[in-house]
């Protein structure tokens, strides 16, 4: 890379650390993600009148899980969950697995592959004892 591109590179950086400084404190419990998503469901319903957790998945080029917890959860303040279950199913579930399925007798891409639904299911069962737990603390 050319100095003089190095250059242009950090001065834009520089110059869009400026206009993020100068941008309103968000809401309490909203994050700068959060801000894309909502942007996405008004674009989408005034192109097309409805908006649908795919097309912000699909937008974002995000899961639709993800789109869902990051709604109910951090919505109601309770981002804690959601880390956990990014790191847990990260670092418990689709890697172990993976590597288990990996080191089975003629393991194939399709066994390996296999770790990113049950990563899923692993996640949606999460989210139903974090909801239920809610729902329960709360009662």
């Amino acid at each position: 890379m050319k100095v003089a591109s190095l250059k242009g590179l950090l001065d834009a950086c520089f110059l869009a650390k400026r206009i993020v400084d100068t941008l309103p404190e968000l809401p309490q419990h909203m994050k700068p993600r959060h801000i894309h998503v909502l942007n996405v469901v008004r674009e989408t319903q005034q192109q097309r009148g409805v908006c649908r957790v795919s097309d912000v998945s699909d937008s974002l080029s995000i899961t639709m899980p993800s789109v869902t917890r990051i709604g109910y959860f951090n919505g109601y303040g309770k981002s804690i969950p959601v880390m956990i279950q990014g790191i847990t199913s990260a670092f418990l579930i689709r890697i172990p697995v993976s590597i288990f399925m990996s080191r089975l007798p003629g393991a194939s891409l399709l066994l390996v592959g296999l770790a990113t639904p049950i990563t899923t299911i692993y996640g949606i069962l999460f989210f139903v004892v974090c909801f239920a737990w809610l729902r329960h603390k709360e009662s």
